[in-house]
């Protein structure tokens, strides 16, 4: 005999978490994976210097030039660059390279000078450092045991000492301008041009030609020459001329100062 089963119970509550076990070893390291290809290679870097010859005919002085090459190198537009004379390398240009065919000719706008030059055929392009702005720069002279006569002619003085003095422009003590930029001068009589209505001019003269003046009247012993512009290349004396006839003489000095209008190692004095 059997008896029915009794019907089931109800499920118990499930039990609590047990503890986590311990983390298994890792596994071994996989295998380094191929090398990928490698990258292109990156566009050459330019040289620190760069030099070609020219034999264009060029007379030195400010302005764009175009200078004929058979190799630009790696010269660029924009670069500051000196054009020197090779046969007197004291002689020379500076300025930014404004256009350029490649192999075939570069183009220098001129902004600097030093020295002279007429139809020169030897020079030679150089990457420069650019030049930095410089502070005003002051010069003076006196006519020392020279002495000023308030005369009609016209008399030529160096900027820098009296052994200029004559009828034509001086050839030493000359300034040489750079860069364009003014000049302020002021002279100095140790006696006026008396007499009625007398008076004297002192004027700045490049190659002969006056570029700014000042007057001196019958009684006053100062002249003053104000921002008279000048650019690259210029090369000054310091002149002056008398209306009426000479009733005075004396000495005089003259102080004067250069500013650049942008960058340049500004002025000379040519001795």
């Amino acid at each position: 005999n059997f008896g029915i089963a009794g019907s089931q119970g109800l499920q118990g509550n499930q039990g609590f978490q047990g503890v986590t076990g311990a983390q298994g070893a890792t596994g071994a390291q996989g295998a380094t994976g191929a090398q990928g290809a490698t990258g292109a290679q990156g566009a050459q870097g330019r040289s620190n210097w760069s030099s070609v010859a020219s034999s264009t005919s060029y007379s030195l002085g400010a302005g764009a030039q175009s200078f004929a090459v058979s190799d630009t190198r790696d010269f660029q537009v924009g670069d500051y660059v000196h054009v020197i004379n090779t046969a007197a390398s004291n002689v020379y240009a500076g300025g930014y390279i404004s256009a350029m065919t490649a192999n075939t000719s570069i183009t220098v706008t001129v902004t600097e000078v030093w020295g002279t030059a007429s139809s020169v055929t030897t020079w030679q392009i150089d990457r420069a450092t650019p030049p930095t702005t410089p502070a005003s720069t002051q010069f003076s002279g006196s006519t020392g045991g020279t002495t000023i006569n308030h005369a009609t002619s016209s008399y030529y003085l160096s900027i820098n000492n009296s052994t200029g003095v004559g009828t034509t422009t001086t050839t030493n003590g000359q300034l040489q301008i750079h860069e364009s930029g003014t000049l302020t001068l002021t002279v100095t009589l140790s006696a006026a041009p008396n007499g009625g209505g007398r008076t004297t001019t002192f004027s700045l003269y490049n190659g002969g030609t006056s570029i700014g003046s000042g007057i001196a009247n019958n009684t006053g012993t100062t002249a003053s020459i104000s921002s008279v512009s000048v650019t690259a290349g210029m090369i000054l004396n310091l002149g002056y001329v008398s209306s009426g006839t000479n009733v005075s003489s004396g000495s005089a000095t003259w102080s004067g100062t250069f500013t650049p209008s942008s960058t340049a190692p500004n002025i000379d004095i040519l001795g």
